[in-house]
């Protein structure tokens, strides 16, 4: 059934039943988010193809390479207005245009990690240790084991060792309770990580309930607070924590869905493309909140299907085949290709 495939296999159906109609005018919206690199090369020639045989195609994309690649003419909006269109932008100015501030340098600094280990485990044929303060990538094609792998770490029956004591993980309340606590941000947020008819409150203190919980009733103004701090830490744009959170931006759902577990305090974050979807410039915020996360010590391990994060904002980066890890790579060696 197609409900079981992936998020980038269900994509490429659609893609499929589409491109199979033979258009005259294409519009694509983020097609490629959750495409991997020679799935985004397959709908690009697909692309160049229908525009040579006059198909005017409209593509927005997050990902700049590819604006850069295909488009003939770039606009850029902001806040739902026309802010430019121009046959030549760089991305620097691309990102300025879109949010309204200049952003330096695309990746943050790294601090070297510490040594005490918070997470122990072998999953399948793939030992992971990673180091508080370390971000460890895991890298390799798409489909070679690497969601197996952070499912078995939050819910999938699985020993681990974390912060030096071993305990079984068997659903995730065993991980979010695991000592310094596991957290897991899936790539698919709609259906795998928030409740869009709730509120944005509500999905924040979602795992943090039983914190604030006297004899089953919820401490509503402490709740409040612990929200509203978070919101205004990671600049979550919602008119009001009262609003669904389905109403918010792909970007600002991310946020809320990453806040739950800074809320939370877990000191491991499972992160599985949390980027796929969101803007140039939440990616920026994004890469800043991860590397000061690890700053401050807390371990993450980190997928993304954008190979240039993987690169460049991890300590380590295990690259997976066919379920297995075939090369560590660290430092320089650590490159997108």
């Amino acid at each position: 059934m197609t409900r079981d495939l992936s998020v980038a296999h269900r994509q490429v159906v659609e893609l499929v039943r589409v491109l199979a109609t033979r258009p005259e005018v294409l519009i694509l919206d983020e097609p490629t988010a959750a495409l991997q690199e020679q799935q985004v090369a397959w709908l690009a020639a697909h692309m160049r193809r229908l525009r040579s045989e006059g198909c005017c195609v409209v593509f927005t994309s997050h990902r700049w390479r590819e604006i850069e690649d295909l488009a003939d003419r770039v606009t850029v909006f902001r806040n739902g207005s026309h802010v430019t269109t121009r046959e030549r932008l760089t991305e620097s100015e691309a990102v300025t245009l879109m949010s309204g501030r200049t952003l330096t340098g695309a990746y943050p600094p790294l601090t070297p990690p510490a040594d005490p280990v918070a997470l122990e485990a072998r999953v399948g044929d793939v030992d992971i240790r990673l180091r508080r303060g370390e971000i460890l990538g895991i890298g390799g094609l798409a489909g070679q084991g690497q969601r197996e792998l952070f499912l078995k770490l939050f819910c999938g029956r699985q020993s681990v060792t974390v912060g030096g004591t071993q305990r079984v993980i068997r659903r995730p309340k065993d991980a979010i309770r695991a000592g310094i606590g596991i957290a897991y941000v899936p790539e698919d947020r709609k259906a795998e990580g928030l409740l869009l008819p709730m509120s944005v409150r509500d999905n924040l203190a979602l795992a943090t309930l039983e914190r604030r919980s006297v004899a089953g009733f919820v401490r509503r103004a402490a709740e409040h607070r612990a929200v509203r701090d978070i919101v205004d830490r990671l600049a979550v744009r919602t008119a009001s924590t009262g609003h669904p959170v389905g109403t918010l931006s792909g970007g600002n759902q991310q946020k809320v869905l990453m806040g739950r577990w800074l809320l939370s305090g877990a000191e491991v974050l499972l992160l599985f493309d949390v980027t796929r979807g969101v803007d140039a410039a939440t990616k920026h915020d994004f890469y800043a909140l991860v590397a000061d996360l690890a700053a401050q010590g807390r371990a993450v391990l980190l997928y993304s299907s954008e190979t240039e994060e993987i690169a460049h904002l991890c300590h380590r980066v295990l690259v997976m085949r066919e379920g297995r890890v075939a090369a560590e790579l660290e430092g320089p060696s650590a490159t997108r290709s």
